[in-house]
């Protein structure tokens, strides 16, 4: 609907005022049930969605503003960040509509409610809500890869489901890139809920958010759940909260709750200092500082709040500080004197090089790994320790520069079309009849498109937003967005394909994989970079991260092929060359159900989709070639299938009556039937299974996944170790390769 006069939108107003109590008010395709939540900006209601047929909460803007469109599109900017939040726990969006004018989110239903009302029956276990602000903070970790703020995290904005588990919900007040300028429209002035904000965002320099104004929300968050009252509170006003938040000081925990354990309390404090710089960097940091402290072990926030709070009371106290430092001077002389040996100096020193190579890494400032393998060897002149081989192998999983950098020449493809930009869009075109084969609709180029080597995409960057486009043409569709914080001036792709240098007016450059991480930033544009080290990301993924929801995968017999399953479809790879050979989309397949596939032989799959069966054969290419239909018997499924090919059965009889059978080689005319309580689903597994962390335990082999991300399943070939993630990313460890490379840095004695 077109904006009309202000008559016309006060009109359409009173009119929606009175059908919204009405009996059938809902819009095309949902049936309004009650009222759940009403809010300043929005109400919620329980509604039931008609196809697929289930329950939703469906968000709608209030109706006085209906005619306001920055509220409508920063509703819409809602939905929009979290349907792109392929995550567990972001609260899905299955829709985002608009109706008669009126924009709405049909969103998950969160029988479970909100983590405020239940903060409001009283206070929760420790351990409960540190798990909990843990699973949230993966969350928001996992927003902020993707260029997602949510601004405004709060109690409120935390929900669970019927089972107990938590979910991140309204992303209302997103931001969705970081850029440079902060030029906010007059309800952008403050975001958030003042209780929650960072001192920054109240003082007003810096009202767009940040990474580290959505950590010190979520602790926040936590020091309520621990302490029962928010960081500061009390205040008359709007201007008096923020007045509090900016200069109050934060009330200690244990001065509010003594019984709470004092390491989680400096690791909460640490989060809410006031200014950004002393909180953690990120908030997989603060997260991983709490699961320090769930599993017993030292956290960092100790030494450091220590030092600060020395450092403040000495100011204060000039004259007891100066007599208090001569008396810890003379008390640790003597404790000097007397030492036997110096194994805890050692012990310590020895830490304390391993945890600096590690910061050296999480940094990834360019020149990261040179500097973190000489920190590593000073340490294992100390003393040797798995320690130091696990934070080794963990640097060289990432790019860096180059030690002696070698002149650049970039790497240009002229790609499968001829590329025909206009004012509206960019038009790609066959290169010898000069047909149109694809539109991309959008605005001006900012720099020259480039193609992958192999022609599948191709990225660019318009006027209208800065960000970084990839279309998959192959697919015709759009892979991926990629905020950046400046107008990249030219673009290239890395050899390998998946890895794009985005080079700006500063003579700098970012390098990014056509997901949208971050890989290494802030390098001279002409330098030599060099790839990860005896790990290797697997090539020629055919999903977009919004498609890519993984559910497992298994090992064909001669472990040449490797199949992993989406709801979407299945998709082959190809072990020994590290790349996606084939894949097959499966149609009117339930979004979050995923797709029956089995090998049941070296090249041949058994898949079960929607009311029928179909084998998939696999060429010497390991492309997919067409399916063939099989007799299905009515009211049959395949629960799985097992190494000797025998088929394992489930069978509704009239009257709904189920029976497992087992089909000796897939033929129903041999089935016997079985027990039901035999347990026969995990005979097809054929990865290790491990909890979903970001590191992966084989042998003494300790293997830290990019990105943090969490493992979905392990599998163990000769020398190798093959992890799928839950991000469908699959990556591959050389272990020969990378025993030799540790050797060369002094990390791993020679073999004997």
């Amino acid at each position: 609907m077109m904006a009309g006069s202000e008559s016309d939108w006060k009109m359409m107003t009173e009119v929606f005022a009175e059908a919204s109590t009405d009996e059938g008010f809902s819009p095309e395709g949902f049936e309004i049930i009650e009222e759940l939540d009403r809010g300043g900006m929005a109400v919620v209601y329980l509604a039931r969605q008609l196809n697929p047929p289930r329950d939703v909460a469906l968000k709608m803007i209030l109706p006085r503003f209906v005619g306001e469109e920055e509220v409508r599109e920063r509703f819409r900017r809602e939905g929009q960040a979290m349907a792109a939040l392929d995550y567990p726990n972001v609260l899905p969006v299955y829709q985002v509509g608009e109706w008669d004018g009126l924009v709405f989110l049909a969103m998950k239903l969160a029988r479970g409610g909100t983590l405020q009302s239940r903060l409001s029956e009283g206070l929760p276990e420790i351990s409960e809500a540190v798990n909990w602000v843990m699973t949230a903070g993966k969350a928001v970790h996992f927003a902020h890869q993707r260029g997602v703020l949510h601004r405004d995290l709060k109690p409120g904005n935390l929900l669970f489901d019927e089972g107990g588990t938590i979910y991140v919900g309204d992303f209302g007040v997103a931001k969705l890139e970081f850029t440079r300028d902060n030029n906010l429209t007059r309800t952008e002035a403050i975001v958030g809920t003042p209780n929650y904000l960072a001192p920054e965002v109240a003082a007003g320099t810096d009202v767009g958010g940040s990474v580290l104004a959505d950590l010190y929300g979520l602790a926040a968050v936590l020091y309520e759940c621990l302490t029962g009252r928010r960081p500061h509170d009390g205040a008359e006003n709007l201007a008096a909260q923020l007045r509090l938040v900016v200069d109050e000081d934060l009330t200690a925990i244990r001065k509010l709750r003594p019984e709470i354990p004092r390491d989680l309390a400096l690791v909460c404090e640490k989060a809410l200092a006031k200014k950004p710089e002393h909180r953690y960097r990120t908030v997989a940091e603060f997260t991983d500082d709490l699961r320090r402290w769930r599993e017993g072990m030292v956290v960092s926030a100790r030494s450091t709040t220590l030092a600060e709070r020395a450092w403040r009371w000495a100011r204060r106290h000039p004259l007891p500080s100066f007599l208090a430092a001569s008396l810890v001077l003379v008390a640790l002389t003597g404790a000097v004197t007397v030492m036997k040996t110096s194994a805890s100096r050692g012990e310590a020193l020895h830490r304390s090089l391993i945890e600096q190579a590690k910061g050296e890494h999480l940094k990834r400032t360019p020149g990261f790994r040179k500097r973190t393998f000489a920190l590593l060897q000073e340490a294992g002149k100390l003393k040797g320790s798995t320690r130091l081989r696990e934070e080794a192998v963990a640097a060289m999983a990432y790019w860096d520069v180059a030690e002696e950098s070698q002149p650049w020449e970039p790497i240009v493809n002229a790609g499968p079309y001829e590329i025909m930009p206009s004012k509206d869009g960019v038009r790609l075109l066959d290169k010898e009849t000069g047909e149109e084969q694809w539109f991309i609709p959008g605005g001006v180029l900012r720099c020259t498109p480039v193609w992958s080597p192999d022609g599948r995409f191709l990225a660019l960057v318009r006027g209208d937003r800065m960000e970084i486009v990839i279309y998959d043409v192959n697919r015709k569709k759009r892979f991926s967005d990629i905020d950046v914080t400046d107008w990249p001036e030219s673009l290239y792709f890395e050899p390998q394909g998946g890895v794009l240098r985005a080079v700006f007016r500063d003579g700098e450059a970012s390098l990014l994989d056509i997901r949208g991480t971050v890989l290494l930033d802030n390098f001279r544009a002409q330098e030599t970079l060099v790839g990860p080290i005896g790990v290797t990301a697997w090539r020629g993924q055919h999903l977009t991260p919004l498609e890519a929801n993984p559910y497992g995968g298994e090992l064909s017999k001669d472990e040449k092929y490797l199949l992993t399953r989406s709801a979407l479809g299945i998709q082959i790879w190809d072990v020994g060359e590290r790349r996606a050979t084939g894949f097959y989309e499966v149609g009117n397949q339930l979004v979050d159900a995923p797709t029956d596939a089995w090998w049941l032989g070296e090249k041949k799959i058994l898949l079960q989709v929607p009311g029928a069966l179909e084998t998939l054969n696999i060429d010497s290419q390991g492309r997919l070639l067409a399916p063939v239909k099989l007799q299905r018997v009515p009211g049959t499924r395949v629960e799985t299938v097992f190494d000797n090919g025998d088929w394992l059965v489930t069978v509704r009889d009239e009257d709904g009556e189920e029976v497992l059978e087992l089909w000796p080689g897939g033929d129903f005319e041999q089935a016997r039937e079985l027990d039901k309580t035999m347990n026969s689903f995990d005979a097809l597994s054929q990865g290790v299974s491990q909890p979903s962390t970001a590191t992966v335990v084989v042998d003494d082999w300790w293997l830290t996944l990019p990105e943090g991300e969490e493992v979905l399943q392990v599998f163990l070939c000769p020398k190798r170790v093959v992890v799928l993630t839950k991000d469908y990313q699959i990556y591959d460890w050389n272990l020969s390769l990378l025993a030799r490379s540790l050797r060369e840095v002094g990390l791993l004695e020679e073999e004997k």
